[in-house]
C-alpha cells in the first residue's frame, strides 16, 4: 500500500497503489554520473560529463532537468576556462571566458539546467551558472562570484538518443589549472 498524508491528522488515508492520484501524476527518470573526471593542461575543448536520454524518451511536452558541478583549481597563475553545454553536437549555451582572481586557490562551480520539449524536434533550454568567489568548502553569500544565465534553442530528433554533455576549453595549456566534475544528475519528466 502506498501512503499519502496531509498535515492534518482528520485527512490521512491510504491508497492503494492500483488506485493512483487523479490527474495522471508525474514520473521521472534519473542518470547520474559518480566519480571525478579532471581537465587540465589541454586547449582541447574536453567532455567533463555526457548523460543520455534514451531513444524516443523526449517527446514534445517533456522536460528534463540537469545538473552538473565540481571544483575549479589553480596553482597561482593566471588562466581562463570556457564551459559549454550541448544536446548531442550542438552547443546550447557557452559560458564566458572565465577568469577568476588566483586567491582563493580553489572554487566550487555547478551548473543547473532546464531543457523543454516545446515541439517534436524543437527543445528550449535555459541554464545558470555559478562559480562561487569562496573556496570550495565555504561558499559564502554576498561575494561577488561568477554567475550566468543563458537561454538556447536546439533542434534533436525525438525518436534518437539525446547526450547532455558539459564540455570545459582552456585558453592556455597549463598544469597550473584544474576543472573536475565531481557530480551530474540527469533527471527526466515525463
Amino acid at each position: 500500500m502506498t501512503q499519502f498524508t496531509s498535515r492534518n491528522p482528520a485527512s490521512r488515508r491510504m491508497l492503494p497503489p492500483s488506485n493512483p492520484p487523479r490527474g495522471g501524476g508525474v514520473t521521472a527518470s534519473v542518470v547520474t554520473s559518480t566519480g571525478t573526471v579532471t581537465v587540465t593542461n589541454t586547449t582541447i575543448e574536453t567532455t567533463l560529463v555526457a548523460l543520455t536520454l534514451p531513444a524516443g524518451a523526449f517527446t514534445a511536452g517533456r522536460a528534463a532537468f540537469a545538473t552538473v558541478g565540481g571544483t575549479f583549481k589553480h596553482t597561482g597563475s593566471t588562466g581562463s576556462v570556457i564551459l559549454r553545454l550541448k544536446m548531442n553536437a550542438a552547443t546550447i549555451l557557452t559560458t564566458p571566458l572565465l577568469v577568476p582572481s588566483t586567491s582563493p586557490n580553489q572554487r566550487g562551480w555547478r551548473i543547473d539546467t532546464t531543457v523543454i520539449a516545446a515541439t517534436t524536434a524543437v527543445q528550449q533550454t535555459s541554464a545558470t551558472f555559478v562559480m562561487s568567489e569562496g573556496s570550495t568548502g565555504t561558499w559564502p553569500a554576498g561575494t561577488s562570484g561568477y554567475t550566468a544565465v543563458g537561454y538556447g534553442v536546439s533542434t534533436q530528433p525525438s525518436t534518437a538518443t539525446i547526450a547532455v554533455t558539459v564540455t570545459a576549453q582552456f585558453a592556455t595549456a597549463s598544469t597550473g589549472w584544474i576543472i573536475e566534475k565531481n557530480v551530474a544528475m540527469l533527471q527526466q519528466v515525463r
